[in-house]
């Protein structure tokens, strides 16, 4: 009975660490002109919370924390899945700005 209990707890502990993190990378930059900096922060804490952009997953956060990337300047859909529910904000990125969203509770996704 032991054995199968640190079993568990090993796929537990392997499936929570391999959803944390980088998912998928971020869509590259293209040029040195066109590129945008951008911070995402989560604000959340006590569940797991993926970061998402135009419906691909990039990042799982566990804890609040940041990650930070470069875009091309442009339209994305920026978004969050936690406790499997969805939220999604457009957003437009403009060349020589730098970027900080906050990914809060009751589906919020706000430019700082």
């Amino acid at each position: 009975m032991h054995s199968r209990g640190l079993l568990f707890l090993s796929i537990a502990l392997l499936t929570a660490c391999a959803s944390t993190g980088m998912i998928n990378q971020p869509p590259r930059a293209t040029s040195a002109q066109s590129a945008v900096d951008v911070r995402i922060h989560n604000l959340m804490s006590g569940s797991h919370v993926t970061f998402i952009i135009d419906d691909v997953e990039i990042y799982g956060f566990v804890e609040p924390s940041h990650y930070d990337f470069v875009l091309d300047t442009g339209g994305y859909r920026f978004g969050y899945k936690k406790d499997g529910r969805k939220c999604h904000a457009e957003v437009v990125l403009n060349a020589g700005v730098s970027y900080i969203f906050n990914l809060a509770p009751d589906c919020v996704i706000e430019m700082q």
